[in-house]
Parts: structure tokens; C-alpha cells; sequence
């Protein structure tokens, strides 16, 4: 029930959305160097904080209370592999 909760959300046009708009709000700010620019924590740890809060607002409506933890704690984990992802 958990993971198919969080698979309907990964794959919402509003969690995509939400990626994009980030992505594109803030595209002039990464150069293709080999060197990282300190903005770029600031913005992983926003990118972070906003799918985390996103993914957590929606699972609350999908999962009972008693579930949540649980959930909360995948959730983090779902999303350190889509930030990975897009950090390739």
C-alpha cells in the first residue's frame, strides 16, 4: 500500500510539475564544470525540502495515520535516489 502511494505520486503531473518549474526556475545557475559552486547546496537542500514536503502532503491524504512514519521514512529514501537521479 506504502510504496504503491508513493508510486502514484512519483508519477502525479503535479510532482512532475513541481521538478520542472524548480528545474527551470533555476537552470541559469549551474554551469557544465567539473568544479561545484557553493549555490548548489543551497539549492539541493530547497529541491530537497520542496519534493520532500510535496511527497509527505500527499501521502497524508493516501495513508492512514498509523502508517506515516513509515512512510515518512521511505519517502526520504525515494527521494535521495530521484536526487541522485538528477544529479547524474
Amino acid at each position: 500500500m506504502t510504496v504503491g502511494a508513493i508510486e502514484e505520486i512519483l508519477i502525479e503531473e503535479a510532482f512532475f510539475n513541481t521538478q520542472n518549474e524548480f528545474c527551470v526556475k533555476h537552470c541559469d545557475k549551474f554551469e557544465d564544470t567539473d568544479e561545484n559552486k557553493i549555490i548548489y547546496t543551497s539549492l539541493f537542500q530547497e529541491y530537497t525540502d520542496l519534493m520532500e514536503n510535496m511527497l509527505n502532503t500527499r501521502l497524508e491524504s493516501k495513508i492512514p495515520v498509523r502508517d506515516l512514519f513509515v512512510c515518512s521514512r521511505l519517502s526520504k529514501t525515494v527521494l535521495k535516489l530521484i536526487s541522485s537521479y538528477f544529479l547524474i
